[in-house]
């Protein structure tokens, strides 16, 4: 009987260990969705690309990269009928990066990125689920 209980005792101590590695994982799993995601937007004299194009709901962080040659405009437009900007950061120079975060609710919002002039319209789509 007595090698039973021995046999018990190591298998509660196993399930135990098991419990206290699983609450710490959905714990690790719960702080890391507490961070905004990022979205790394990079424009080019040709297009403009989200990287990646689809994020979670919430705050959201948006780096935009002028990889152009010119002075660049951009706006993320919101979802609904109306599409009022979400974001708009104008004059990016040349090789410069501009951050900032916000907070996006479910949708799909648009991208544009146009030279400082108004010339030369590019478009994306950004996904929020």
């Amino acid at each position: 009987m007595h090698a039973f209980s021995g046999i018990r005792r190591i298998a509660g101590i196993g399930l135990a260990t098991l419990a206290v590695g699983i609450l710490g994982a959905a714990s690790f799993i719960q702080a890391d969705e507490s961070k905004p995601d990022t979205v790394r937007i990079s424009i080019t004299a040709n297009e403009i690309t989200p990287s990646p194009d689809t994020v979670r709901a919430g705050d959201v962080t948006l780096v935009v990269v002028n990889n152009s040659s010119k002075v660049q405009d951009f706006d993320l437009d919101g979802p609904g009928p109306n599409g009022d900007p979400e974001v708009e950061l104008d004059d990016i120079p040349p090789g410069e990066t501009m951050t900032v975060t916000t907070r996006l609710r479910a949708g799909t919002y648009g991208l544009e990125a146009e030279e400082d002039d108004g010339n030369n319209e590019r478009r994306a789509i950004l996904t929020v689920r």
